[in-house]
């Protein structure tokens, strides 16, 4: 059982009564196997592995690029390893909070904006988290193809002896557009959506 799960017994949920909220679901119309209540005996993520998914999540490219900035513009190393740290901590809040009714209840986010929204009105929270995804994806790509496109390569009159070593002529594939931050990019979106 997940540390998560609460140890007294009044709010401890059974797996009985979320097959039975399941099955009285079901009849509603409301009700898809990825909405579905998590019975606790199914619940594998613990303390550590949560704890592992946040660290994972805030020690990205990103925040080094972040770190980085804050360095350029006058910071000390240690004042924006804090200045980074400390909005961390300041988000993890409201998400700890956030997601106690889940882990909690075995419940997805659009299922427990139900509670705040209503059946209907819950899809504005959930499309909204959508929206931000995303824009967080867009950024994630633009920064990997950004790296792909600085990579050292040979240069482009190597490049063109090599290919048409291969019996194919440079005019026939040029369009005479810098194809290769269109590469870049079109690499780390389908790197992305793979994993």
């Amino acid at each position: 059982m997940s540390d998560l799960v609460p140890n007294s017994a009044d709010d401890l949920i059974t797996d009985e009564e979320v097959s039975c909220v399941n099955r009285l679901s079901k009849e509603g119309g409301y009700w898809s196997p990825d909405l579905a209540p998590v019975p606790p005996s199914a619940r594998t993520w613990g303390l550590r592995d949560i704890v592992s998914l946040w660290v994972a999540l805030s020690a990205c490219i990103p925040t080094y690029m972040l770190a980085s900035s804050l360095i350029e513009e006058g910071m000390n190393w240690w004042q924006a390893v804090l200045t980074i740290f400390l909005g961390n901590l300041i988000v993890l809040i409201p998400i700890v909070l956030n997601a106690h009714a889940g882990t909690k209840y075995g419940i997805p986010f659009p299922v427990l904006c139900r509670s705040s929204f209503g059946l209907r009105g819950a899809n504005v929270p959930a499309l909204l988290r959508a929206l931000v995804a995303c824009g967080w994806f867009g950024i994630q790509c633009w920064i990997g193809s950004h790296f792909c496109n600085h990579l050292p390569l040979p240069s482009p009159s190597v490049l063109s002896e090599t290919i048409e070593m291969q019996g194919i002529s440079m005019s026939e594939c040029s369009t005479g557009v810098n194809e290769f931050p269109n590469a870049c990019q079109s690499v780390t979106d389908s790197l992305q959506q793979r994993f």
